[in-house]
């Protein structure tokens, strides 16, 4: 059996991308390298996350057209916002 897989598109295939950390004491901000937390570093992701991803993306568009907000949409449904968030996002 194969498993294919897709680039990362939220790292772009590169298993990282650049965060801008604040830090409280003593002020200042620094770029760090953060590993990519969609691919877990690897740079590619399987065929069925990637069309979670788009589904999230499309259900989201969706929501924000009528106008609904998450907490809305989630009780609509009888979810928690966390879990839709996650579908939203891909991860579930």
């Amino acid at each position: 059996m194969t498993h294919e897989t897709v680039v990362c598109p939220a790292c772009a295939g590169r298993g990282t991308y650049v965060a801008l950390v604040r830090y409280a004491r003593p002020t200042r901000c620094e770029e760090v390298a953060m590993t990519c937390t969609t691919c877990a570093g690897l740079q590619t992701i399987s065929v069925e996350h990637h069309l979670r991803i788009k589904e999230g993306e499309r259900m989201r568009r969706e929501r924000i057209d009528r106008g609904e907000s998450l907490a809305d949409a989630a009780d609509r449904l009888g979810i928690d916002r966390v879990s839709l968030s996650h579908i939203e996002q891909g991860r579930q």
